[in-house]
């Protein structure tokens, strides 16, 4: 995902080790977080507000992903008390 993208899916990462980072106005890049494998990524503020991310989110190797859209995300969440 890049910086300026309205995010509308998240994913569960199977394989590999993804970076969150943005930049600053004159270009320079801060890493926020580093996200191992069997964790969800998104950029979830964001795509709660439907609001353009901030935030690039970078795989650092070959990965395998599921992704889900954010609707489906919170149907599946009404009928599942455990998941949040």
């Amino acid at each position: 995902m890049n910086e300026g993208e309205v995010p509308h899916k998240l994913a569960f990462v199977h394989t590999a080790l993804f970076r969150y980072y943005y930049l600053d106005n004159k270009g320079t890049e801060y890493t926020k977080n580093f996200l191992p494998e069997k964790q969800f990524i998104a950029s979830y503020s964001a795509m709660i507000a439907q609001k353009p991310s901030k935030m690039y989110i970078e795989a650092l190797e070959d990965s395998t992903l599921s992704t889900i859209h954010y609707a489906d995300w919170l149907q599946l969440k009404q009928g599942h008390p455990t998941i949040h």
